[in-house]
Formats: C-alpha cells, structure tokens, sequence
C-alpha cells in the first residue's frame, strides 16, 4: 500500500511540475499576448489590410527585411503563406508563426501591421509621400544642389559668416574664455549674489525671480506687430475677386430668391500641413 500511495503521489507530482512547465512555457513566449491579437485580427485586417496594399514606401532608405515584406504582401494583394518572408520577425514570433500545426497567417499580418507601424515612427521604413514620414534626406537640400551653390546658399540665409567651421569656434573658445574668467573673477570677489560655494565644495545656483509678470492679451500683443489677420487677407482677396460666390452650398445654389446674408470665414489651420 505504502508503494502504491508513493506511486501515485509521485505521478501526481509529476503532473503537476509537466502542467507548470507548460505555463512557464507559455508565459516565456508571451502565449496570451498572441492569443489576444489573433483575436483582435479581423478589425485590423479591416482597417489596415487594403492600406498597406497601396501604401509606397522608399526603397533606397527604408529597411530590406520590412520592405520585403511589404513587397510580397502587397504583390499577393494582402495574401500569405509559409513563403511569406519573416526575416523581420523576432526568433518567438516566429516559433508563433510557424507552428507544428502550421503557418498562422492570421497572426503573421497583425505582426506585420505592428511592424510597419513601428518601423514607420522610427524610420525604418519611409513613405514616399508623406508629410512626416519620409527619409530625413528628401528633407534636405539636394547634395548637389548644396556642393555646387554652397556659397550662394549661405548667403540667402544670412548665415555666409559661419562657412569656416574653424573660425566659428575659435572665436566661440575666445567668447567662452572670457565668460569663465568673469565668472571666476565674481566667485573670488564675492559679488555674485546667485551663486554660492558651500563648505562641502558643492556650487549652488539661484535664480532670481522677475520683477514683473508679463500678462496681456493676444490682440493687444498683435497691434504692436505689422502682421495682417488672416481674415483681413481673405476679405480683401474676396473683394477683388468674389471667390466666396463659388462656395456656396449645393441646396441653396438655384433657389430663385435668397434673402440677403453677410458673408463670413471659417478658416482651419492644420499644423501638419505647415
């Protein structure tokens, strides 16, 4: 009896440490976590699936692993397989991928959506039109442009006395000497009231509070500036041209008789747009 009781209690025990195993296993591959976004699948496929299709993105700055990627996704029109490449997937999205009981094509295009999205915040791929999202090149001034107009460039900008690098910063050294010297001369002369060297050596830095608070009025600040409003603009361009008249709303544009209406402007600034 005492050896069948040993028995069983040593096949429970080892239930148990293969049931616990399999839950580390589990937690260690982030299981769940792949779970959850298989299940959240159909409305990313429904939001992102025709949009990466027609997305184009920059081949020369964007990554290849990624960029393959995208490339035979969208050369299949958003179809996968087990050819599909996963250079780009980490060493356990693939083992969540490619499984024994076969390709997760459901899970390989959630993690293909993450990836891009990803990859396009930190620039690892590139859209080709974009405001924000393009290589930090097509930002810049072409190359050639810079190397055969550099003088002229700097000129336009105002900037032509910062051309030698070398004699920027060894009159910026000068500046900074003096200012360390000043500093200096004020600490041993005690005539620097905001800032004090303690018995430990440790400097101290206050600064002093103003004086007086600065408030006023965002129309009161603008009559002192030679800005003209916007609205002013567009009145005066409608004045000129009566653009306002091709604007008006389909419902009201062939009613026989309209009472008279001032005319007004709505204008919306987006600042992605700028």
């Amino acid at each position: 009896m005492i050896d069948d009781y040993d028995k069983k209690h040593d096949e429970a025990r080892l239930t148990q440490v293969d049931t616990s195993t399999n839950v580390l296993d589990d937690l260690s591959n982030d299981h769940d976590y792949y779970k959850a976004l298989e299940q959240g699948a159909q409305k990313l496929q429904n939001r992102l699936g025709k949009m990466l299709q027609l997305l184009q993105f920059d081949d020369e700055t964007s990554s290849p692993a990624l960029l393959d990627a995208i490339k035979a996704y969208q050369n299949k029109q958003g179809k996968v397989n087990s050819t599909s490449p996963a250079a780009f997937l980490t060493k356990v999205q693939k083992q969540q991928v490619k499984q024994e009981n076969g390709f997760n094509a459901v899970l390989y295009k959630v993690l293909l959506y993450f990836s891009v999205a990803d990859g396009i915040k930190s620039g690892a791929v590139n859209l080709r039109h974009s405001y924000h999202y393009r290589s930090i090149q097509d930002y810049l001034m072409p190359e050639d442009d810079w190397n055969n107009n550099k003088t002229k460039r700097l000129k336009q900008a105002e900037i032509d006395k910062y051309r030698d690098p070398n004699k920027v910063l060894a009159s910026l050294q000068l500046e900074l000497d003096k200012l360390y010297a000043l500093v200096n001369q004020n600490l041993t002369n005690k005539t620097n009231p905001y800032l004090v060297v303690k018995e430990n050596g440790k400097i101290t830095v206050s600064t002093p509070k103003t004086s007086e608070v600065q408030e006023q009025f965002i129309g009161e600040l603008m009559e002192n500036v030679s800005y003209v409003p916007l609205q002013q603009i567009l009145a005066d361009v409608n004045h000129a041209v009566d653009f306002t008249d091709t604007l008006q709303h389909f419902s009201i544009k062939h009613v026989k008789s309209q009472p008279a209406f001032r005319k007004n402007f709505f204008c919306r600034l987006d600042r992605t747009r700028l």
